[in-house]
């Protein structure tokens, strides 16, 4: 998927929902069935992970591995994770990774949920700079669940000035 045709277009749901970040929330079931509605008219792929039956890291591997097709070598660890969601293609407009209940989940496995979060957030700003549109919807019940620092990057030294000797210390 190239870049968008038309930026700032506040007419188009996958724009409204990268222009902030990747990770989305929703609390209202129709907004969001709307929402995926219009994705899938723009001819996004949707993956529907549902989160409700996850009580460890396990569950969220195996669920994952099966709805995305890792390939049969997947570690079912973060560090394996977070390398096939960095290899994930789409010959249409993009990805969505639609978890549903995801509050509960994170309420069983707070840090982990976070880290899980925080690995797509990270990744699809990666897979944008390739032409890769990653979107990730969560459904929550409460309405007070909230995650931040996801994605976080630092300012970098620029290559040439990289090595602490270049800058002088």
């Amino acid at each position: 998927m190239s870049i968008f045709i038309e930026p700032w277009n506040d007419q188009n749901i996958d724009w409204l929902l990268l222009q902030n970040g990747a990770t989305n929330l929703y609390l209202d079931t129709k907004i969001l069935e709307e929402h995926i509605k219009e994705l899938s008219e723009l001819n996004y792929d949707i993956f529907k992970l549902n989160a409700d039956n996850w009580e460890s890291e396990a569950d969220f591997h195996i669920s994952v591995s099966h709805n995305l097709s890792f390939p049969d070598y997947y570690g079912e660890n973060l560090s394996a994770f977070q390398d096939c969601i960095s290899d994930i293609e789409s010959k249409n407009s993009g990805t969505v990774l639609l978890f549903i209940n995801y509050d509960t989940f994170s309420t069983k496995n707070r840090e982990f949920a976070h880290r899980v979060l925080d690995i797509l957030e990270y990744e699809s700003r990666n897979l944008l700079l390739i032409g890769q549109r990653l979107i990730v919807i969560v459904k929550v019940h409460d309405a007070k669940f909230s995650v931040s620092n996801l994605g976080s990057r630092s300012a970098n030294w620029n290559h040439k000035e990289w090595l602490n000797k270049d800058r002088g210390l």
